[in-house]
């Protein structure tokens, strides 16, 4: 048997290894840039969070929080399961019991344009409209499906499939 040279391409595995994360990371970076921009903004104009997590209890704040396919599975490669996968009625599972964001980093854009400050919302909807068309456009540049839907059943969708963490890759 002749040996592999030195510093030869190992032979292709018969099964695929797992993927670490659900999308392409350069999606993801893409993602964060976007997240970044928005942040920039959003200091710009300064708005009032008093952080007392009322626009986390759905209910409360009567309104539906939505977001891409894109957001949700970029908050479930990022934060451990038993944080986003809990039973939480209806109010966002990453929400602590002090009314903070448990995942403040990762959080997606209906979470970073919403603030209980009166007259905020014409700021919000301009926010949301223009950084919403930026998901969509890496959502087509990467080939990734386009799926827009309430957070917390895209969230209870995949909870029982293994968080990133718990993935081989």
């Amino acid at each position: 048997m002749k040996p592999l040279p030195l510093y030869a391409e190992p032979p292709p595995r018969a099964t695929p290894e797992p993927a670490r994360f659900r999308n392409p990371p350069a999606a993801y970076r893409a993602l964060e840039a976007v997240y970044r921009d928005l942040d920039r903004e959003i200091a710009r104009l300064a708005p009032r969070c008093d952080a007392r997590g009322i626009c986390c209890d759905f209910d409360r704040a009567d309104h539906v929080l939505f977001a891409s396919a894109l957001e949700v599975d970029y908050v479930k490669d990022h934060v451990p399961r038993e944080r986003w996968a809990r039973p939480s009625g209806n109010r966002c599972p990453l929400l602590t019991g002090d009314g903070k964001c448990g995942a403040r980093e990762f959080r997606m854009l209906g979470c970073r344009t919403y603030f209980c400050q009166p007259g905020w919302s014409a700021h919000a909807a301009d926010l949301y409209e223009r950084h919403y068309a930026r998901l969509k456009a890496i959502a087509a540049e990467h080939g990734l499906p386009w799926r827009y839907a309430p957070a917390l059943a895209q969230f209870r969708y995949g909870a029982t499939e293994p968080a990133a963490a718990e993935r081989p890759g």
